[in-house]
């Protein structure tokens, strides 16, 4: 019954080591897994052409559904295409961030899109709308169907693309620590840089540690994504209305990049954080409460923060 958290907390622990005894394996780390990841997706979807033509499932069906499973799946959609801003995590180690920062968030977005709506694809084709509402694990009945016995293939598919996104967030989400680290004197110990590893290793035992302690307490992958949904979309939302802020405020302020479309696209992009916010109250009120009610009892430590002063390493 525990196996799931269990080896989600030794795929946590093992990834942030590697980590922490290198900017460097963490990066072939992450290479490893996206094109593992990117090689086992294209097999899949090359397997949907041996299916026979007469024995594919034509998807006739009207599809019924409901505002609340509308809202759910929105969240589950977007999760598949979360980690398309990581990279500005990272941005004082990226080469010429001013081009690769932008040219590496847009195709990383358009090749995510184009690989999700492809394998969507595949599953409706071999399965129907019918088959996949009705399977509990739709990309291991999709490759059964049309290779019986492959199943284990996706399985293991399953478990590096899952693998790929800790290892992705594990690697920039120290960075975020590392620079509040370095801000605030409260603080100072997660602005550790190991001299010979070239990482901060502090934020990366301290981001383990958390994320091991909230894998155990949420149990199941599906609460840990509910209770976080809307804490990590009211950030995108306060991202999303700074532009608008510094935009006013510093007006003359340098810009490599000038959004397309502002200001249609960040007010369509803030109106949609706030939907997805609206979605996770809906879906588990409770759930979600609670995240939020841990989120804001860091404001009395940031309050405390700010008292004691900055650090001496700004």
């Amino acid at each position: 019954d525990h196996s799931t958290v269990i080896l989600a907390s030794f795929a946590i622990f093992v990834l942030t080591a590697i980590n922490c005894i290198g900017a460097r394996h963490g990066a072939r780390a992450q290479n490893v897994l996206t094109a593992s990841k990117l090689i086992g997706m294209l097999l899949l979807l090359t397997m949907v052409f041996f299916v026979d033509s007469d024995s594919a499932v034509r998807v006739t069906e009207s599809v019924a559904g409901s505002l609340s499973g509308f809202n759910l799946a929105l969240i589950l959609v977007l999760f598949t295409y979360g980690g398309w801003n990581e990279i500005a995590f990272v941005a004082a180690e990226v080469k010429n961030p001013e081009k690769n920062l932008l040219r590496s968030m847009v195709a990383g977005t358009l090749a995510v899109a184009v690989l999700y709506i492809a394998i969507n694809f595949a599953f409706m084709y071999v399965l129907g709308h019918a088959g996949v509402a009705q399977s509990s694990a739709v990309a291991f009945d999709a490759v059964s169907k049309v290779w019986p016995g492959a199943g284990v293939f996706i399985s293991a598919l399953i478990c590096v693309s899952a693998l790929g996104a800790v290892q992705g967030l594990i690697f920039t989400g120290a960075r975020i620590s590392y620079a509040f680290g370095c801000e605030h004197a409260l603080f100072h110990s997660l602005a550790f840089f190991h001299e010979k590893f070239k990482t901060p290793v502090t934020a990366l035992i301290v981001q383990g540690a958390l994320s091991i302690a909230f894998v155990v307490i949420a149990g199941s992958f599906n609460k840990a994504l509910i209770y976080t949904t809307a804490v990590v979309w009211s950030f995108y939302l306060l991202t999303g209305l700074s532009l608008f802020v510094l935009r006013w405020r510093m007006p003359d302020l340098p810009r490599p990049y000038f959004v397309f479309g502002y200001p249609f696209t960040p007010i369509i992009f803030c109106l949609s954080c706030v939907f997805l916010v609206y979605s996770a109250f809906t879906y588990d009120f409770n759930g979600t409460l609670i995240a939020f009610a841990l989120s804001l009892a860091g404001l009395p430590l940031f309050w405390l923060s700010g008292r004691i002063g900055t650090n001496d390493k700004i």
